[in-house]
């Protein structure tokens, strides 16, 4: 028998009611966006907003569940996913702004700059390094060699990253990238704890902050608050964050990062396991894909990352879904 929701929570702001709605409202908001991104009539503003709105809500999902206590193994496949919903959000963004190759994540914006440093955050938290090329892809247009904390994150999975000493937000950055240079780890792990005391106050120009104040059981802003940046720190240096009671430092996920680093976790063709993709959803990753609703000769089809999948429910399966196995895969199919 499963604990009640109230013991599994990561955030006590969260109710289960309001977890039951939100999580019907993003996963359907999404199926929604994308339905109505395949309308030919749209026009550049149009593809920006839905793309944009779905890598939102994809971000916003995965935060949700993981405030709700979610296995930490589930969410490792579903931030490929919030990759993939961005990768496809920079091509309308770059399209309606004429600039193909424009960065993601405005730095200038503290909203938009927490926001990268999270997902980079949970890129290192739940093993998924191999997802860091493609997050620089997005955002070093225009942000190369601009910001001391990206580039000293990337710089622990990538190489010919730059060594600067210049960055976009003191507050709160300053504490953190202190802690990531500290010369003892007692002034390491107190730069750390400073910077979870001085996150959620630094946040307040945005959108989702004190969203707990204003949720009701059926709508809300509030998708949980988490410095995942901050536990990334802590895993990368192994500074000691037993110090440490905050609410938004995810304690249990940095816990969870060295369990896996000490199993020899490191390649996540082996360790992430199969992906799963619905119709409609944006493909999170490139490769041979199988549905088990789909004839013999169909079994296996290609599909690239960013696309859709085929909007199909005539089988007697329902609606059909796609599986993605490391062990299926073999050479791109010729073009």
């Amino acid at each position: 028998m499963s604990a009640p929701f109230h013991e599994n929570r990561r955030q006590l702001f969260l109710t289960e009611n309001y977890f039951d709605n939100m999580n019907a409202l993003y996963k359907e908001g999404v199926a929604r966006f994308v339905f109505a991104l395949k309308n030919q009539e749209n026009d550049a503003e149009d593809f920006n907003r839905l793309s944009w709105a779905i890598a939102d809500y994809r971000y916003n999902h995965l935060s949700l569940h993981y405030t709700a206590g979610e296995p930490l193994d589930n969410l490792r496949n579903e931030l490929e996913g919030v990759v993939a919903a961005y990768e496809q959000y920079q091509k309308y963004f770059g399209a309606y702004e004429e600039r193909p190759n424009i960065a993601l994540f405005r730095f200038q914006d503290i909203c938009d700059y927490e926001r990268c440093m999270q997902i980079i955050g949970l890129c290192f938290l739940l093993h998924r390094e191999d997802l860091l090329p493609r997050i620089a892809k997005l955002q070093d247009p225009g942000y190369e060699a601009e910001d001391a904390l990206y580039e000293d994150l990337l710089a622990y999975a990538l190489d010919n990253r730059h060594d600067i000493e210049e960055w976009y937000h003191d507050n709160p950055a300053t504490l953190l990238i202190e802690a990531m240079h500290a010369s003892t780890d007692e002034e390491a792990s107190a730069k750390l704890k400073a910077y979870c005391l001085a996150w959620y106050p630094a946040m307040q120009a945005c959108p989702w902050h004190d969203g707990h104040l204003q949720m009701t059981d059926t709508d809300g802003h509030y998708f949980g608050y988490w410095a995942f940046e901050a536990g990334a720190v802590a895993f990368l240096l192994d500074i000691d964050d037993s110090s440490i009671d905050h609410m938004v430092y995810p304690k249990d996920l940095m816990s969870y990062a060295r369990k896996l680093r000490n199993e020899g976790a490191t390649s996540p063709d082996s360790t992430v396991g199969r992906l799963r993709g619905l119709p409609n959803e944006v493909i999170p990753k490139t490769g041979w894909w199988h549905s088990p609703a789909k004839p013999n000769e169909q079994y296996l089809h290609w599909f690239e990352a960013g696309q859709h999948f085929p909007d199909i429910h005539s089988t007697s399966y329902g609606s059909v879904g796609w599986g993605y196995d490391p062990d299926e895969q073999k050479e791109s199919p010729k073009k």
